[in-house]
């Protein structure tokens, strides 16, 4: 991973088309460069071929789900301290669990804020991103 620079790079994993558009939305306002993907399998081939500050994904995405992505990112030594924000749906204690078992560093559960992110950013990056604009909206994710 590359250090933080003014504008970090995050990879966007969610297969929902709203859920996708509306938390693509608010990373942009924060500032961020986002690449995005829609399945397990595709965020490991980015994340080898990319260098990423941060990966944001659904526990649910197809193919193979965000927790088994994030297991094969962590026996990969380039990406073994990559922080992983995982979108859950609901606050279920056995997800939240799961996640930290399979090497999830933090987790947000819908419906996601704009302020949510950048304390994120602030825990995981080391710096506070500067919002463009006060992203106003909320997600079902």
């Amino acid at each position: 991973m590359k250090p933080y620079s003014m504008k970090p790079r995050v990879l966007l994993a969610e297969n929902n088309p709203i859920d996708h558009f509306i938390i693509y939305k608010m990373l942009t306002q924060l500032g961020c460069t986002v690449d995005s993907v829609e399945n397990g399998f595709l965020v490991i081939d980015a994340v080898r071929n990319n260098d990423y500050h941060l990966v944001i994904a659904s526990k649910d995405l197809p193919l193979l789900n965000g927790l088994e992505a994030t297991r094969m990112l962590r026996q990969l030594p380039e990406t073994h301290d990559l922080p992983v924000v995982m979108l859950l749906d609901g606050k279920n204690y056995e997800d939240i669990f799961r996640s930290r078992d399979a090497g999830v560093n933090d987790y947000v559960i819908a419906p996601v804020a704009g302020y949510k992110f950048r304390e994120i950013f602030q825990e995981w990056l080391g710096t506070p991103v500067t919002p463009e604009e006060e992203p106003r909206m909320a997600v079902n994710a």
